[in-house]
């Protein structure tokens, strides 16, 4: 997993390394990303994976009723999610959350006093979205989004203005 985070770009891979420490990554044969899922490697022939659920079901990669009730009960809590696996197996999850700044309520409070409608778009699942705005009181959220689609959404709202 700390070799596959530490080749990745986004921003959740640094508080992962952070998370699991100083470690030898251990050298990667091959490494690809895959925008707003996760990113994969071979390591010694074995491919392995690091991102959200919905990427390791599309890898298909099974999925047993521990992960699936642990990922309901994380993502309620408005937190991310992220599958260590290799092609047939799971071998951990770690859930992450964003800490959310104090003035974050207060700014959002302000901007709706101007008259703003605030979206929040997000990879995340809808539970974890859901549970996000509610933190910051802000109405409108799309959830479980690709980067591609956060972008579509944006100019749809510039164009309607």
């Amino acid at each position: 997993m700390y070799a596959l985070e530490k080749k990745s770009e986004h921003p959740l891979s640094e508080a992962v390394i952070h998370y699991l420490g100083e470690c030898e990554a251990v050298q990667l044969s091959r490494f690809e990303s895959h925008p707003g899922r996760g990113v994969s490697g071979v390591i010694k022939g074995i491919s392995f994976h690091v991102g959200s659920l919905n990427f390791m079901k599309k890898l298909g990669i099974p999925t047993d009723e521990t992960l699936q009730n642990k990922y309901k009960e994380w993502s309620e809590k408005a937190m991310t999610i992220l599958c260590f696996s290799d092609d047939n197996r799971h071998f951990a999850a770690l859930a992450l959350s964003d800490k959310i700044k104090t003035s974050s309520s207060k700014a959002v409070m302000e901007l709706k006093q101007e008259g703003m409608d605030i979206y929040m778009l997000t990879g995340d699942s809808g539970s974890s979205a859901k549970a996000g705005t509610q933190q910051v009181d802000i109405e409108h959220h799309q959830a479980a989004m690709l980067p591609g689609s956060k972008r579509d959404f944006v100019i749809s709202l510039q164009k309607a203005v």
